[in-house]
C-alpha cells in the first residue's frame, strides 16, 4: 500500500478518494490528477460524481509510482484527459508525446495489445481533455457554438509516411514537431511553425535568469 494510501487510511479509516468523497471534494467542481491507486470502488465513485481525471502518463512513469487505469476509467464513462503534469515531473510539456506513451503503457498495465486503440487515445485528448474540465460545451471537439481550437498536422516528414490509418498516424507517430499550425478561438497561436503570440527568444531568456538564481539558491543551502 503506498504510503500516502496507508497514512490515510491509519487517520481516517477511508481510502482516499472514498475519504476525498465524504469532505464532499467529489464532484463537477473537481478535477483530480493521476488517480494511479484508483479501485473498481474508486473509479465507479469518481464517475458517479462527475469528477474530472487527468491522466498523466509520462510524469507517472518517471516518477516510478504506477499507471493508472487510465483504460478502465476511460471504458467505463469517466471523464478523462490526458495531461502532462509539470516540467519536473514529465519533462515533456507537449500533448502530442503523451499520446504514445498513453496507450501504450495501458497495453504494458494490461497485458494485452488491444487496448487502448488510437481512436480512444485521440478522444482522450480532446474531448476527454475538455470532459476532465467540465467545459465539453465550450471546448473539445469542432462543432457550432464552440470555440475553433484546430491543430494542424503535417504529413511531409518520413516519420509520417505511409499513413494507413490517420488515428495511428497521431497516436505512435507523429511528435511535436509534426504540428504545423495551432489555432485557439480561431486565432493562430502557431502558423507555420512561427510563434503569433509569443516571444520565444524572450521565454528563454527570462527561463535562464530564474534558472541561475535557482542554481545559485541550491549553492547555497548545500554550503550551509
Amino acid at each position: 500500500m503506498p504510503f500516502e494510501e496507508e497514512l490515510i487510511v491509519k487517520q481516517t479509516g477511508l481510502r482516499p478518494i472514498p475519504y476525498y468523497d465524504s469532505l464532499g471534494m467529489l464532484s463537477r467542481r473537481a478535477t483530480m490528477a493521476h488517480c494511479i491507486f484508483a479501485n473498481d470502488e474508486d473509479r465507479a465513485l469518481m464517475i458517479k460524481r462527475e469528477t474530472g481525471i487527468a491522466h498523466n502518463p509520462s510524469a507517472n512513469s518517471k516518477s516510478g509510482k504506477g499507471t493508472a487505469p487510465a483504460y478502465e476509467f476511460y471504458r467505463e464513462g469517466a471523464r478523462i484527459g490526458l495531461g502532462t503534469d509539470g516540467p519536473m515531473s514529465g519533462n515533456r510539456m507537449d500533448i502530442v508525446s503523451q499520446l504514445n506513451i498513453a496507450a501504450k503503457m495501458q497495453k504494458i498495465r494490461l497485458g494485452d495489445p488491444t487496448v487502448m486503440k488510437p481512436a480512444e487515445v485521440l478522444a482522450m485528448a480532446t474531448i476527454g481533455g475538455a470532459e476532465a474540465l467540465h467545459l465539453e460545451q465550450h471546448i473539445g471537439s469542432l462543432e457550432k457554438g464552440k470555440q475553433a481550437d484546430i491543430v494542424i498536422v503535417s504529413t511531409d516528414s518520413p516519420s509520417m509516411f505511409p499513413i494507413y490509418d490517420p488515428y495511428a498516424a497521431l497516436v505512435y507517430c507523429a511528435g511535436s514537431d509534426n504540428i504545423e499550425s495551432v489555432l485557439a478561438a480561431g486565432k493562430f497561436m502557431l502558423k507555420k511553425r512561427e510563434l503569433k503570440t509569443l516571444d520565444r527568444e524572450e521565454i528563454q531568456a527570462s527561463c535562464t535568469r530564474i534558472t541561475a538564481k535557482i542554481a545559485e539558491g541550491f549553492t547555497h543551502a548545500v554550503k550551509i
